[in-house]
Formats: structure tokens, sequence, C-alpha cells
């Protein structure tokens, strides 16, 4: 069955309008062992004139399925990126000077994040951030799991 030209225009809108319109500047990546990992990128759509803050967009995909969320359809979202700015930060720890007992998991569920960081003093940077269950980045990541799971379409 043949499309009309506005039915083809239509339909090449609506793709655009619910793709992400810029590059992804964080990505979460969960791998629980023995199962597949689910990756979640976020992305900043445009400033929004009304409210005047920026507007988000995350695409999540495991399984190959992919999904996707905006801040307009799903308030909740601009939270959880909020609390991004409040993970406790992991700490180098050069060998020989550890301050206390080290807790190693060797199962469970990895967490990863990367994007855009600051230092206190302002200056700007990239960090990529590993860890597992029981740590305050895999309580985020969690955090964003169940707050966000309603939002996925």
């Amino acid at each position: 069955m043949a499309m009309t030209g506005t039915a083809l225009f239509l339909a090449a809108s609506a793709a655009l309008a619910s793709a992400p319109t810029s590059p992804p500047w964080a990505t979460l990546t969960i791998k629980p062992s023995w199962q597949q990992q689910t990756r979640i990128e976020f992305g900043t759509t445009w400033l929004n004139p009304d409210t005047r803050k920026l507007d988000y967009w995350m695409r999540r995909e495991q399984n190959g399925i992919v999904q996707r969320a905006d801040s307009n359809s799903c308030p909740a979202m601009r939270a959880v990126i909020g609390e991004m700015k409040r993970i406790e930060p992991l700490q180098p720890d050069p060998p020989g000077f550890q301050d206390g007992d080290i807790l190693l998991t060797m199962d469970g569920t990895s967490y990863a994040l990367e994007g855009p960081g600051r230092f206190q003093d302002s200056h700007v940077g990239k960090f990529k951030m590993e860890a597992n269950v029981g740590t305050p980045l895999a309580a985020w990541a969690q955090r964003v799991e169940q707050t966000l799971a309603p939002c996925w379409k």
C-alpha cells in the first residue's frame, strides 16, 4: 500500500519529533551478572522558553528493545537527572594508601556512569564511574529504573 505525500510527511514528522535532537551527554550502563545489560542515554532537547529550563530526553535499550522518554511527558525525569549531581564521588585509591577495609563484590550487578563533570573550582572534564551493588551509584541507578519505569514508550 502506497503512502500519500501528506501521510509520508506526517509519519516522518512524528519520527523526528520523537527522536533525540542532540547527541547523548551521559550514559548509564547496568549489567547484572549473567543477564543482558541495560543502557540509558541522557540528552538535552532545547531550552524551553516557557519554563526557561532545559528539556531532556532519555533513550533506554535492553534486549534489543529501544524505549524513549522526555521531560515534558515525564516530569520525574528532571529530578532524577538532578540527583546525578549528588552521587557520592568515587575517590582515587592508590595501593598502599587505604584508610580502612576494602569491600569487594565478585558477583552482582555492575553499574557505569560516564559524562561531563566539573571540579569544585569549576574546571570541567569528563568522568567515568564504575561500581557494583551497595554503592551510591547503584542506589541512584536503581532510582532511575524505578522512577522512570512508567515513562518509557
